[in-house]
């Protein structure tokens, strides 16, 4: 017996040598298990784009992504734009497609907590990842190329970076989604892509090791291109080539998630002005909800609902318009509605297409300058006045800070090159401070100097274009500000984000709305706090418009009798309610006729 139990010791014995013989042969690094690998998930996709101005539109516009931030080469050229989903996840568009080019999707990437640490990983598994360096948003990142030549890059999010500086911030309610799902990526040979996947990236049937939940999806085909009506025959020779194009951006896309898909299409539809079938959901083989839109360059966004519906069998039609009873599929396998006998909808409510005698407008070009007065020069205060204690010029921006131990109070700079009538404005403004509070003061009036009080030198009442990082009141037009303090308290008249208000006509009446345009709060999502905002402003006769980053906030009409005022004092502005800072800059005029 004693015999028996020192042989199995030994051989368990040169067993457990055997084996640590062969795991030493293993490096260290590529035995780590998909489950432990350092990614959390997806960071951000990166599609190519052939117009900046109408992929702002479609994913801050139509999908509620603000824009998040913008960079640019060496020449001031914008390079690419981020629009962000949430604090750990952006969609990035770069202005570099070609005419015909097939392959939209620029990369895919993926967040690590551990950048090190997986870098070596998949140094040790073969898959040759690129060097380490830092990126043009400030993280360090590197690449790794897959066998069908899709971009992989690999982030850690880094302190100071553009991402991080953003957290917290830019988090309005006008969303459509809040949680990028999943990335699909084109794919020939499935069967070597969903090796190199699941074995050296550790993606295990396309999942990521993170606790997110995403996922990537690899196919060479989509039949989601039928939302562009009629569906395209592959075998016509004479649309195959737009075939495989739609191909390519029906595949190439991202997956955004949704709690409720009815509300998810119904705001799509009213931003876009999509037709029924443009913004038709469908339960899909996934047994989820799914609505299919597509940006200006094809490439598309697919929305799931999170919940399962285990009752309604794939294939079943939401019906459009008002909540009724869904379609179900008469044949497996085949969407019910619509069919070759039932034409889309004419899209609602967007605008009819330009054709015959109607010409389609450009988008406005906020860099374009011919006819307009430069008001700041770059270098200088030349041309203003204001308490220069508190106002400087850096780096080819006019900048105030202000203080709260001692408070500094609302400060004013003064624009000295008259006193603008009917007029268009537009600058760019960056406010930095949780509570930073600013605006653009305009047709004001002079209060005048109150002896002993030096800051008064430039108070002013007047219209404003306000602003603010805590979003309680960007984008309104209101009267402003000096108060009871002068004996001249502005009026309450106040045109709202998303309103077009008529202000009181007499005194103890009330102002009017004509409209409201927009939902406030998706507006707000258009604010970049602690980044470059973009104002215009257009005052012609009672009328005025403010826009911020190319979207209209408000529009204000002064029709009272005695209280409108049609020129005045033009002035930059800091309300000074403690630790802020303002920088303008690209400040231009035009007078209108």
């Amino acid at each position: 017996m004693l015999r028996r139990l020192l042989i199995v010791l030994m051989l368990l014995g040169s067993g457990s040598q055997l084996a640590a013989q062969r795991a030493s042969k293993v490096p260290a690094s590529a035995a780590v298990s998909s489950n432990d690998l350092p990614i959390v998930g997806i960071a951000h996709v990166t599609f190519k784009v052939s117009n900046l101005a109408k992929a702002r539109a479609y994913y801050q516009g139509v999908l509620g992504m603000p824009e998040a931030f913008e960079l640019k080469d060496s020449s001031g050229k914008t390079t690419s734009v981020f629009f962000k989903v949430n604090d750990d996840q952006f969609i990035e568009v770069t202005p570099t497609l070609k005419p015909g080019e097939l392959v939209r999707e620029a990369r895919v990437v993926f967040e690590s907590p551990d950048l090190e640490k997986l870098h070596s990983v998949y140094t040790a598994r073969g898959l040759n990842p690129g060097k380490i360096s830092k990126g043009p948003d400030g993280n360090p990142v590197f690449r790794v190329v897959d066998p069908e030549g899709n971009n992989l890059d690999f982030l850690q999010y880094a302190a100071g970076s553009q991402q991080t500086r953003l957290r917290g911030k830019l988090t309005a309610s006008g969303r459509v989604s809040t949680h990028l799902l999943h990335a699909g990526l084109m794919v020939k040979d499935r069967a070597n892509v969903t090796s190199f996947y699941s074995e050296k990236l550790g993606f295990v049937q396309g999942k990521l090791p993170g606790r997110r939940g995403e996922y990537i999806e690899m196919t060479s085909s989509d039949k989601n291109t039928e939302t562009k009506y009629p569906p395209l025959d592959p075998d016509n020779p004479a649309t195959h080539d737009q075939y495989v194009r739609e191909q390519y951006g029906a595949v190439q896309h991202i997956g955004l998630e949704v709690s409720d898909i009815r509300t998810a299409r119904d705001l799509l539809q009213k931003r876009g002005g999509y037709s029924d079938l443009q913004v038709r959901a469908h339960v899909g083989n996934s047994r989820h909800w799914l609505v299919h839109v597509f940006d200006p360059d094809g490439s598309r966004s697919e929305f799931m609902e999170t919940a399962l519906q285990d009752t309604l069998p794939p294939m079943t039609v939401m019906a459009p318009g008002a909540p009724a009873p869904p379609i179900l599929p008469k044949t497996p396998g085949v969407l019910p509605w619509p069919d070759s006998s039932t034409p889309p909808s004419t899209p609602r409510p967007g605008p009819p297409a330009a054709g015959g005698r109607y010409i389609e407008p450009d988008p406005i070009n906020f860099n374009e300058h011919t006819g307009w007065i430069q008001m700041f020069d770059g270098v200088s205060l030349k041309g203003w006045d204001g308490p220069t204690d508190l106002w400087r010029v850096e780096n080819g921006m006019i900048v105030v800070e202000s203080k709260s131990n001692p408070p500094t109070g609302p400060t004013y700079l003064l624009w000295q090159g008259g006193e603008p009538k009917d007029f268009e404005f537009k600058g760019e403004v960056k406010l930095d401070g949780d509570g930073a509070n600013s605006g653009v003061q305009f047709r004001a009036t002079m209060l005048g100097e109150v002896p002993g009080k030096r800051m008064t030198k430039w108070e002013t009442r007047g219209y404003q274009a306000d602003l603010d990082n805590m979003n309680s009141n960007t984008g309104a037009l209101i009267e402003c500000c000096a108060g009871p303090r002068r004996g001249v308290p502005p009026r309450p008249d106040r045109a709202y984000r998303g309103q077009v208000v008529r202000t009181a006509l007499g005194e103890g009446l009330k102002p009017t709305v004509l409209s409201t345009f927009d939902n406030p709060d998706a507006l707000a999502g258009f604010w970049k706090a602690g980044g470059w905002n973009q104002l215009h402003l257009i005052a012609r006769g009672r009328t005025m418009m403010f826009f911020i980053n190319g979207r209209l906030m408000s529009v204000m009409i002064d029709d009272h009798p005695t209280m409108f005022v049609d020129h005045g004092v033009l002035s930059i502005q800091l309300e000074g309610r403690g630790d802020n800072k303002a920088s303008f800059r690209n400040l231009w005029l035009k007078n209108l006729p």
